[in-house]
């Protein structure tokens, strides 16, 4: 009889250590394993937002006081990122720059002491370094993503002067004429069009506006003796103009 309970004691202990073995682990390791596959998840949306670079021509048309001070059309250059602020919202974030070549005056002159001839040249630009929010209204017409987008940020003009001479080639100098940034807005609307995978026609107008920014003007009833910057006027207004802008965005 003691045999049989003794052998029956036996098998009671090796199905009880089997069991534990196949019991799952601690609530404490239940948790880690959740933790890790929420981390995990975590890192697969982040790396399936969307990212997107422009590169566009734009055309910059002034508009109110800036129009009576700089009354042409001018032409840019811009470059933007953004990157989406999760992988199912149509909002991005993202930051733009642009350049804008407005104004050039040159004038020849003469030393008068040793007759060497000069070179003057002095350029007016636009820049802006601005943050970007865009939306995308989550329709498809003929092909046609369209987006609206909001801006705020500096926008700046400068004025330089670059002097050289055809006399001496290694003479040549360089002057910062006139800076100056202020706070500055934009709204704008455009639309994607896809060329091929991840590659868009990108098209947008809007109008851009600032605070009251100090900025150097052609003015043609002045006379230049000196410098090529002596044909300019300084002058103090709002930067508000329409853009238009054409370009390409690269997805990824």
């Amino acid at each position: 009889m003691d045999l049989r309970i003794g052998i029956i004691f036996m098998l009671m202990s090796c199905y009880i250590g089997a069991y534990a073995q196949n019991e799952p682990e601690n609530p404490e390791n239940d948790t880690e394993v959740e933790e890790y596959y929420e981390e995990e998840y975590v890192e697969e949306d982040d790396y399936s937002r969307m990212h997107l670079v422009e590169l566009n021509l734009h055309l910059t048309d002034p508009a109110i006081a800036l129009k009576r001070n700089l009354d042409s059309k001018y032409f840019g250059v811009g470059l933007d990122y953004l990157f989406q602020l999760s992988s199912d919202a149509p909002a991005f974030i993202g930051m733009g720059f642009d350049y804008t070549y407005l104004e050039n005056a040159r004038l020849n002159t003469v030393d008068p002491l040793d007759g060497f001839p000069f070179n003057h040249s002095t350029t007016t630009s636009l820049g802006s370094w601005m943050a970007i929010y865009r939306h995308y209204l989550g329709v498809n017409i003929l092909g046609l993503q369209p987006f609206v987008e909001g801006r705020v940020g500096l926008s700046a003009m400068w004025t330089s002067t670059s002097v050289t001479s055809t006399e001496d080639v290694d003479f040549a100098e360089f002057e910062f004429n006139n800076f100056d940034a202020s706070l500055s807005y934009a709204f704008r609307g455009g639309v994607h069009f896809a060329v091929a995978d991840a590659i868009y026609i990108t098209a947008k107008v809007g109008y851009m506006s600032s605070l009251s920014t100090k900025y150097d003007a052609r003015d043609d009833e002045l006379v230049g003796f000196n410098s090529s910057y002596d044909l300019y006027t300084r002058k103090s207004s709002t930067l508000d103009a329409i853009r238009y802008d054409l370009g390409v965005t690269f997805a990824f």
